[in-house]
């Protein structure tokens, strides 16, 4: 079975956690802000993974699925967010940001996210400061990862 991670990220937690998949995986890496043509015919399986940015998917990704539903709709789909908060659900999130998905997926995993204060902008700071006084800081769930990378390498 030949894999592929098509993921887009914000600040670079979706990143990290989509390089320490492909590594462990053996499967194709592609950043979809760097390339928007992928080619996905030589793939049984595809694996999306996305930073959430105020209750959306990033923008390039969810463009790209949008316009490759047909492409992409025969394939084993997979799907990871990264994002802070755990609501709404996932299924919620992909009904919200790419429903022609909804039915699409063999798994989906919210995988926690994290604040990288160094990659943010001033105004981001401040509304992060403010909405998360008081409040643990979310982090990246590794068990989940590797929760997310076992049914994948069961997969194969």
């Amino acid at each position: 079975m030949k894999m592929l991670i098509i993921y887009g990220s914000k600040h670079g937690s979706t990143e990290d956690v989509a390089k320490k998949i492909a590594a462990q995986t053996s499967a194709d890496i592609v950043n979809i802000e760097d390339n928007q043509n992928v080619d996905v015919s030589m793939y049984d399986t595809i694996l999306i993974g996305s930073s959430i940015y105020v209750g959306q998917m990033n923008k390039v990704l969810k463009k790209y699925l949008k316009s490759n539903v047909d492409s992409l709709k025969s394939k084993n789909l997979y799907l990871f967010l990264c994002r802070g908060q755990q609501e709404p659900s996932i299924e919620e999130m992909v009904e919200t940001n790419i429903p022609e998905y909804k039915d699409l997926f063999i798994g989906k995993m919210d995988i926690g996210g994290e604040f990288r204060m160094s990659s943010l902008g001033f105004m981001e700071k401040k509304i992060i400061k403010v909405v998360s006084k008081g409040k643990e800081q979310p982090s990246i769930q590794n068990d989940k990862v590797d929760e997310l990378i076992n049914q994948l390498k069961n997969k194969a």
